[in-house]
């Protein structure tokens, strides 16, 4: 397990098992063990007792998670910016054409 994260950092956790398929052919797909809330520390030591951690002996991993509340207000603005950036593509693009012409 690796230490990214000071043992008493809170958070919401995505806890992942050990891969099952340890040689390097195939497809690699950890299975999720599940989301938890709580410090760093606590989310390791639960994580040790779950079925599928180990697999072949390293254990899974452990990643800090961010999760956003979304509401009309959000999902408006992030359409709004996201045209907005379409915007400012094509105008670049019609700038780099009209560079490309001289």
């Amino acid at each position: 397990m690796r230490n990214d994260y000071l043992p008493t950092e809170e958070g919401i956790w995505e806890v992942l098992g050990e891969d099952t398929n340890a040689d390097l052919g195939g497809s690699h797909q950890p299975p999720l063990l599940g989301y938890y809330e709580g410090t760093y520390r606590d989310v390791a030591e639960y994580a040790k007792t779950l079925r599928g951690w180990v697999a072949w002996g390293a254990g899974g991993s452990i990643r800090k998670i961010k999760v956003m509340k979304l509401n009309p207000e959000t999902i408006a603005r992030k359409k709004q910016l996201e045209n907005e950036k379409q915007n400012l593509e094509n105008a670049l693009q019609e700038v780099k054409n009209q560079l490309d012409s001289l």
